[in-house]
This record gives C-alpha cells, structure tokens and sequence, in this order.
C-alpha cells in the first residue's frame, strides 16, 4: 500500500548545479532523498525533501515546483493535509497547472484540488531603469518572492550573479550588461526566472506650476480692498449716525434755528447715508470675488510628470 505513494519520484528531480559551494551537500541531501523514497521511508524522504527546500536547492522554478509537489505528496501519504496543502500552494503559485500524474491516489490529489481552489498565482514584472532592475510584484499572496538574483556579463567577458536576498531592486554595475533576472525565496530558491528588459534611462520630470496671477486678479488685491471700503463704508454710517443725531437736536429746538438749518444737515445726512450704502454693497462684492479667487488660486498648485518603463511581465 506504502509502495503507492511513490507516484512522482524524486529520480525526477535533477541534480542541481550551485556555484555557492553548497553543490556538494544538496546532492548528498538529493542522494539522500531518492534513497529514503526507495526504501519507503517516506518521513526520511519528506524531512529531506524540505532540508533541501530550506537549503534554496532549486535554482530554477520548475525545480522549486517539483520539490514542492514531492513534499506536498509526502505529505499527504504521511496524512498531514494541512502541510501537503502548504507545499502543493506553493507549487501552484509558481505553475498553475502542476499536478500530480494521472491515476495518483485521491488521498494524495485531494490535498491538491484544494490548495488549487484557494491558490493566486503569482505575477509580477520587471523593469530596468536608471541602472538598476527591480521587480514590480502585482500578486503574490504566499509571499514567495523576497529577493533578486541578477546574472551579469561584465565588460572583461566574464559573468558573475549578484544576489540581495532582502530586497527586489538590484543596482547594475558600470559597463557591465544584466542577461539574466531571478525572484527568490527567502531560503534563496528560484521561484522566477527571465531576461529583464532595455534598460531606460529616466528623464527628468516635467514639473509645470500654474501662472502667477496679476495685481487685478489676486485675491490678496480684492480682500485689500475689501477692507477699505469697509473702512469707508463705516465711517459714512458714522458721519450719517453724526448728523443724524444733529438734525434730531434741531428738530427739539425749533424757537433757536430756522428751517434751512434743519434741511442742510439732513441733505448732509442723506448724501453719508447713501455714500455707506453704497460702500457696503460694493465690500460685499469685493469679498465674493476674494473667497472665488482665492480657491481658485489655491487649487492651482504644480503638476509633475514622471515617465515609467516596464519591462517584461510573467
């Protein structure tokens, strides 16, 4: 019934050839494995397995989805749903359309069709700007990606990889000529693999500002003279209050002033009356017309235009 499990074996999984010095123990760990797996020792195989995972053993994607369908697989057949699910999500993420081959045991594909069910695949794309690439990732719910591996040639002809495994923008250096861009893991697999684009060299930004209004149309020149004609409006309201209040006294003593008296200050009273009138009402306009302005011109602040290149897309 054991024997059932070995559906996908790991004599499957090449070799992996690593220039970080690790090549020697991740064979040992591979031989190891396939060992494991044969002698039906599937909690060996599957502790292998993802020693190998934690080692970054996969320097290509399909090699991480393989590693991870053999765990999730292992898993299963060891009945540790939950953990065959984790490891078949992240193979998902990586290619849609892994699966398990045909006739595998529902015991084992079961895990799979529900990891399938909930799993977004990833997507992200690169660009290459300003000396640098770096990675714009749209959808990554497991949070696969966590760094970027950059294979340059330099200008002896030699090629060399650069490695951050704490960001997804990497610098290029001078003269030298990005071939090849990775997303890993944070254990260091590959988990994408492409050529990043023409490297772009970003100009500046284009930054407009709206034009300085003039004197007329400030709304500082109308609130300025919004002012004053108040000013002027409340000191006619005053002088007509003045003789107002001078016509009044007149008016009470008729035996001491004749009749002209009393019409001159009332003229006098009415020509103030109307001068603060009229004063009022053009403050009220010239008020309107600063709060108008003065949105207006506040809205008006600079605009910057900032060009971007994108590269490719997966």
């Amino acid at each position: 019934m054991r024997r059932a499990l070995a559906v996908v074996s790991l004599l499957a999984i090449s070799p992996i050839v690593r220039a970080d010095g690790l090549a020697g123990d991740i064979d040992r760990l591979l031989a190891d494995a396939r060992a494991a797996e044969a002698a039906l020792d599937y909690e060996k195989a599957l502790a292998l397995v993802e020693r190998l995972i934690s080692t970054g053993a996969a320097v290509y994607p399909a090699a991480f989805v393989e590693l991870e369908l053999t765990a999730g697989r292992l898993s299963a057949g060891l009945d540790r749903v939950q953990q065959a699910e984790d490891h078949y999500a992240r193979a998902l993420a990586i290619d849609p359309a892994a699966t398990l081959p045909a006739g595998t045991s529902p015991k084992l594909t079961a895990p799979l069709d529900a990891a399938r069910a909930r799993t977004t695949p990833l997507k992200l794309s690169v660009i290459a700007v300003d000396g640098a690439v770096s990675f714009l990732v749209d959808a990554d719910a497991l949070g696969l990606v966590r760094g970027i591996a950059l294979t340059i040639n330099q200008p002896d002809g030699t090629g060399r990889t650069l490695v951050e495994r704490g960001a997804t923008r990497l610098a290029v250096p001078k003269d030298a000529t990005a071939v090849e861009v990775a997303a890993i893991d944070a254990h260091g697999n590959t988990v994408w693999k492409g050529v990043p684009p023409e490297p772009r060299i970003m100009p500046p930004p284009i930054v407009t500002r709206a034009e300085r209004p003039g004197v007329a149309t400030r709304w500082s020149t109308w609130a300025i003279a919004t002012g004053v004609v108040l000013g002027a409006g409340a000191f006619s309201a005053w002088r007509f209050n003045v003789a107002q209040n001078e016509w009044n006294t007149l008016r009470d003593e008729p035996d001491m002033h004749d009749f002209s008296e009393l019409t001159a200050v009332e003229h006098r009273g009415r020509r103030w009356g109307l001068a603060a009138n009229i004063a009022f009402g053009v403050a009220t306009a010239a008020g309107i017309a600063t709060v108008v302005l003065y949105y207006r011109q506040r809205s008006g602040s600079r605009v910057i235009v900032s060009p971007t290149g994108v590269g490719g897309e997966f």
